[in-house]
């Protein structure tokens, strides 16, 4: 923000934030939102940006692990891809179009310690369930736990799921259904906490186009 401006920085923010986790940078967002009502398209528009970073990531991932699994998954990806990143150019051409106030977006500090803590340890205790379930019901229950684990980070569930499909532990459908599973999990994930930090105002304008990102990649994996 203070480099680039209110409208440049902010988007540039939420699209970097992605590729740490998108759904941080839309907790994140949703905080400043509940505190600042006014600014809520804008920090809406940010978090949108973070899901085209999460697209581009995960095909990074799964291209460094299983080329077969990014393979079968790239219509679905490129899909998705376009959807997210138009929403998030739509959303940011309305939010942004006039100045921000950067000092009211910022507020007094620009980390808050107590809600980056209180959100690792939701996703610390979503990924040691993920962890002990995988444990005791062992390989067969591969595609629902990573499905599970995609609450957390959906990277990390695709790379366990094109591990898996690279060592010979599930084939390449399965594989593609549980980053399927994995990625529609940490939609609602991005949605619960969009609607619980940010409020009504804020979860509407983000909710809609994130669901429409995973929409498309469903219905394009199911064509290809």
């Amino acid at each position: 923000l203070r480099m680039f401006g209110s409208n440049a920085g902010l988007a540039l923010a939420g699209l970097l934030g992605g590729f740490v986790s998108s759904t941080a940078t839309i907790a994140a967002m949703a905080e400043r939102a509940r505190k600042t009502p006014a600014i809520a398209p804008a920090a809406a528009a940010a978090g949108l940006m973070s899901n085209v970073a999460t697209v581009i990531q995960l095909a990074v991932v799964l291209g460094a692990i299983s080329l077969p699994l990014l393979h079968r998954v790239t219509p679905a990806l490129i899909a998705s891809g376009l959807v997210a990143a138009a929403v998030a150019l739509v959303s940011s051409w309305r939010a942004f179009g006039s100045a921000i106030d950067t000092g009211r977006f910022s507020g007094k500090r620009p980390f808050e310690p107590l809600a980056v803590l209180r959100f690792v340890a939701v996703l610390a205790g979503i990924m040691l369930m993920a962890a002990i379930l995988r444990e005791a019901l062992g390989e067969d229950s591969a595609p629902w736990v990573i499905g599970l684990s995609g609450l957390a980070d959906v990277h990390a569930a695709a790379a366990s799921a094109a591990q898996s499909m690279a060592t010979g532990r599930m084939d390449l459908d399965l594989a593609a259904s549980g980053l399927l599973a994995a990625l529609a999990s940490n939609t609602l994930l991005k949605c619960a906490v969009a609607w619980s930090k940010g409020g009504a105002a804020f979860a509407v304008r983000l909710v809609p186009g994130v669901i429409a990102m995973v929409g498309a990649f469903a219905g394009m994996l199911l064509l290809s």
